[in-house]
């Protein structure tokens, strides 16, 4: 068994050795309220974060000042500590389960600062070209993904529709 745990910490280095050259920057081996699986368990952008509900006020302190973000403890999906699985996020707009209930949606609006956000780093043009090329499809209820069609996308961001 050791010696399986080892070479478990050899891969690991490895990865994290790659990572940190690749894309230059410095990696940090963390957990989020002792889950490994940290992408599962938090949902983050350059604005604040959510993290699992179990996550330790210290772990909370620690991360926030590795991230240079503030991160709040909380739920998605009515209840689910798997947040990963129920919110997509970005600087400028977030999609969460069709479950999520409206204090959930209040705590992320306000973690993520999603109130009154715009896309102002995106050309109005390059936006309408990335959205008018192709159908997206985003996953509302993570039960039942629903295909959103190019004319609800439109509608959204205040777009012309297009034939």
């Amino acid at each position: 068994m050791e010696f399986l745990k080892s070479l478990n910490d050899i891969d690991l280095q490895e990865t994290e050795e790659i990572i940190a050259d690749t894309l230059g920057v410095e990696v940090f081996r963390q957990t989020i309220a002792g889950n490994v699986l940290c992408g599962s368990y938090c949902a983050l952008s350059n604005q604040g974060g959510l993290v699992h509900p179990r996550t330790s006020v210290e772990d909370l302190d620690e991360l926030s000042s590795l991230l240079q973000v503030p991160l709040v403890a909380g739920t998605i999906n009515r209840g689910s500590d798997v947040i990963g699985a129920g919110i997509m996020v970005n600087d400028w707009i977030a999609f969460v389960g069709h479950d999520t209930t409206a204090t959930e949606i209040a705590v992320c609006e306000s973690i993520f600062k999603l109130q009154d956000r715009v896309p102002s780093n995106i050309v109005n043009g390059s936006l309408h070209a990335i959205l008018s090329s192709s159908y997206l499809l985003i996953a509302l209820s993570f039960r039942n993904a629903r295909a959103l069609d190019r004319r609800v996308v439109n509608s959204w961001f205040n777009l012309p529709i297009l034939a």
